[in-house]
């Protein structure tokens, strides 16, 4: 796979995911939010004006109770 064609299959909405893809392709779907930020919290995400941590994408506070919702098992397109 070239460069290009790696990058496109990890980047969605304007997000690169990085290996992070992998990572959440993985994971046992429903999942709760603050497992997933317990988790991958620290993977770094690049946004079209800049990097940003999964933790801050997710939700900037890991103790506020909508971080509570699980998320259905709709995978990442290229997936």
């Amino acid at each position: 796979m070239t460069q290009s064609n790696e990058k496109d299959s990890t980047r969605e909405q304007g997000v690169e995911f990085g290996s992070l893809t992998d990572d959440l392709a993985t994971c046992e779907y429903p999942v709760e939010c603050t497992k997933l930020i317990d988790t991958y919290g620290e993977a770094t995400l690049q946004l079209p004006n800049g990097t940003q941590s999964f933790q801050d994408v997710m939700h900037p506070s890991k103790t506020n109770a909508s971080n509570r919702r699980k998320l259905s098992s709709r995978p990442l397109s290229g997936t």
